[in-house]
């Protein structure tokens, strides 16, 4: 049945992959970086039905299952920005807030970046494998469980700084709201986290978890590309960044 559902999604997105690089060949005019993205969705889906094979052969070992689920949020990655590019006219675009805080939204994402690496691990050390005879990592749940939420703290912690930082020097309407959906994101996600950590990990609050660290990424990547203006209303909205 697991199976089934996972080839009907990844049916749904397959479609989904082909409408974006038709609509991206068809556009008038049409713009490099988009078919480019458009194309990288399609290699990654290809990825993804290669890297399933093989760890269904490889018996759902978690460093194919970890790279299956990584592989998966570079895609996510890619259609958030395809989705973000397609919605301007390609040109140069302009910051919306100064260099500091630009530099603390790329830490975001590499925070965001490194809490889904070792939230992974986690899950791989853990006792959801797909199958009770599954080997698991070999690690101590306890230590590596810290580790991610050690990276889940700083993560929030930057966030919230950065939320502070933009109310200080006033910002765009559309910045504001995005650094405040990841900052109730990953508060959320967090409190997920330590609920299924402290009630054995049941199955349903794991699944929510899994689900909720997709949402958390693409608030990441949201924020982050939306520090730069591209359309004159945007470019009016920003803030002096000298």
């Amino acid at each position: 049945m697991v199976e089934f559902i996972n080839r009907t999604i990844t049916g749904l997105v397959s479609v989904m992959v082909i409408v974006a690089v038709l609509g991206s060949l068809l556009r008038t005019p049409r713009r490099r970086d988009l078919t480019w993205l458009s194309l990288g969705l399609v290699a990654g889906v290809i990825g993804q039905i290669v890297l399933g094979g093989l760890t269904v052969l490889f018996e759902l070992r978690p460093p194919f299952v970890i790279g299956h689920f990584v592989l998966s949020m570079l895609l996510v990655w890619n259609a958030v920005v395809l989705h973000h590019r397609a919605g301007h006219d390609g040109g140069p675009g302009l910051p919306m807030v100064p260099e500091g805080i630009r530099r603390l939204g790329t830490a975001l994402v590499v925070l965001a970046s490194l809490t889904v690496l070792t939230g992974t691990v986690v899950t791989g050390t853990g006792p959801h494998g797909g199958d009770e005879e599954v080997a698991r990592l070999s690690f101590d749940i306890t230590s590596v469980a810290r580790i991610h939420s050690t990276m889940v703290w700083l993560f929030l912690v930057t966030a919230i700084l950065t939320l502070v930082m933009l109310r200080r020097r006033g910002t765009a309407a559309i910045v504001d709201r995005d650094v405040k959906v990841l900052v109730i994101t990953i508060i959320v996600q967090g409190a997920i986290g330590y609920t299924q950590y402290f009630t054995g990990v049941p199955t349903p609050l794991v699944l929510l978890h899994v689900a909720g660290s997709v949402v958390v990424w693409m608030a990441a990547l949201t924020l982050r590309l939306d520090l730069t203006a591209h359309s004159v209303e945007r470019i009016d909205q920003r803030i002096p960044v000298a």
